[in-house]
């Protein structure tokens, strides 16, 4: 009976190994075409993206019906529950030439981003206000963020790149900088 008891903790504890300590991340998987991605958890929030049936996303929080999810800025998004599922996920890079590919197109679409959203929401620094209109920033860096997760979002499916693999690809791609590849 000892035996028993000390098979079945050893076997909770690989258990805990295996889905806390392994340090990947929960998962979901997109399971319905053309699910919109939101900037917060509610249906008249602004629309970031459009994810497609089979898109992987880190999972941030599940939270009353949304999935926060890890897209490419620092901001949470938001997908409906009944739009995706959890899933167990083993990130896999890409190519080493589509790592290089990828690296290569981000500043171009920061920069992109960064434009669009000063067109949109024009931040003017005036004499006496050295730091211009404060919601005026607020909403250029939000529409910078969106912007920057629409096209990166764009650029993996072109690519057929899962998202989820962002983190791995920027780590791989540092140390491909550093050796001069």
């Amino acid at each position: 009976m000892r035996h028993i008891k000390t098979i079945s903790l050893l076997v909770l504890v690989l258990v805990f190994i295996r889905n806390y300590a392994s340090g990947e991340d929960g998962f979901v998987e997109i399971i319905e075409s053309n699910v919109n991605i939101y900037g917060s958890p509610d249906l008249s929030s602004a629309v970031v993206a459009e994810a497609e049936k089979g898109d992987i996303f880190e999972l941030c929080e599940e939270d009353r019906g949304w999935y926060e999810i890890k897209m490419f800025s620092v901001r949470g998004r938001y997908i409906p529950e009944s739009s995706a599922e959890m899933c167990e996920h083993m990130v896999s890079l890409p190519s080493a030439s589509t790592c290089r590919a990828i690296r290569d197109a981000l500043p171009e679409l920061e920069t992109r981003a960064q434009e669009e959203a000063d067109f949109k929401y024009p931040v003017y620094h005036v004499a006496g206000n050295p730091h211009g209109d404060p919601y005026k920033e607020y909403q250029n860096r939000e529409y910078t963020l969106l912007l920057v997760d629409r096209y990166k979002l764009a650029l993996f499916r072109r690519l057929s790149v899962q998202p989820a693999a962002y983190n791995k690809i920027l780590e791989k791609t540092e140390r491909q900088k550093i050796r001069g590849e």
